[in-house]
């Protein structure tokens, strides 16, 4: 049995155990392919929407670290797509963080920016301070990169805030 990790609920099907733990492997080795492959192997065998969303959250991340940038854009524009229909909020916000870094790396600050707002706006609604600040975070380093450290700075304060508001400091 595979408890919840990364969007996952407890799995209990042997072949999809074996998969994820192939895959999680795979991926804690930066062997990005086989990660990639092992979770579209189980996202193949999925029906339920929010494992979905969680599945193609593993890939796009995979995706990112191998470097294909355009096709995490399009695992995590799919990811959305089921999120929304489904209404999972939890999912939305990853998805929208995490497309926010895509368009970051891609030097499209402003598409980042409009994706991480979306984030933030989810994350505040389910109340979330931990993905909150990491959002904030993020945000102050596009200003930061956009060379406007003093909206930077502002966004890192609340970062900061937020971080110590929850002991994460």
């Amino acid at each position: 049995v595979l408890p919840y990790i990364d969007g996952l609920p407890e799995v209990r099907e042997q072949k999809k155990v074996v998969l994820l733990r192939k895959g999680f492997r795979a991926m804690n080795e930066y062997r990005h392919a086989d990660a990639i492959a092992k979770f579209q192997e189980v996202l193949d065998l999925e029906t339920d929407d929010s494992e979905r969303c969680a599945l193609l959250n593993l890939i796009g991340v995979s995706q990112i670290r191998s470097g294909a940038y355009k096709d995490a854009e399009q695992t995590f524009l799919e990811m959305i797509s089921i999120a929304e229909k489904a209404k999972n909020d939890e999912a939305l916000t990853d998805a929208f963080g995490n497309i926010g870094l895509v368009y970051q790396t891609l030097s499209e600050p402003e598409k980042a920016l409009e994706y991480l707002q979306k984030a933030m706006e989810i994350a505040g609604k389910i109340k979330s301070l931990k993905i909150q600040a990491r959002i904030l975070g993020n945000i102050g380093l596009i200003y930061d990169a956009l060379g406007k450290p003093r909206k930077a700075l502002d966004y890192h304060q609340k970062a900061l805030e937020i971080n110590t508001k929850i002991g994460k400091l």
